[in-house]
């Protein structure tokens, strides 16, 4: 699996950067970066090939690899699937590598899906905090 990352989250990982000689299948391969917001950090990822938006809270950025992987399995389970399945999934998506973005028209996809992603932290904790959430028109 091929993690392309923005430039952003390249300078956080505590992790080797990898190079592929060839681009996987688009299945494979996620662009990623993340989001900061009231102290907490969020993982952003976009499958290249199904448009699929994952997003997943940072503990930090030393083991991100695996927390990809945790929080594509915890997707998967949600969705239904067996222990078989997701096994199977995990055996064909073989390495987990990282490395700077190849695909730039997914810049402005993962820009949204950011943007997104934050807007839904700060009206959750609109609501935690008993702020009004009322949008007036």
């Amino acid at each position: 699996m091929y993690i392309q990352c923005t430039q952003k989250l390249l300078a956080k990982l505590e992790q080797p950067l990898g190079e592929l000689s060839f681009l996987p299948d688009p299945f494979f391969s996620w662009h990623a970066s993340f989001v900061e917001s009231h102290g907490v950090q969020f993982a952003v990822m976009v499958n290249e090939e199904t448009g699929e938006e994952l997003y997943f809270p940072l503990r930090s950025f030393k083991d991100f690899d695996k927390q990809v992987l945790q929080a594509m399995t915890d997707e998967i389970l949600d969705e239904g699937a067996s222990a078989k399945d997701i096994a199977e999934f995990f055996k064909a998506v073989g390495t987990v590598v990282f490395g700077p973005s190849r695909n730039h028209s997914f810049s402005g996809r993962l820009g949204g899906s950011t943007r997104r992603m934050k807007a839904i932290i700060d009206w959750e904790y609109t609501l935690e905090n008993g702020q009004d959430t009322t949008i007036l028109t």
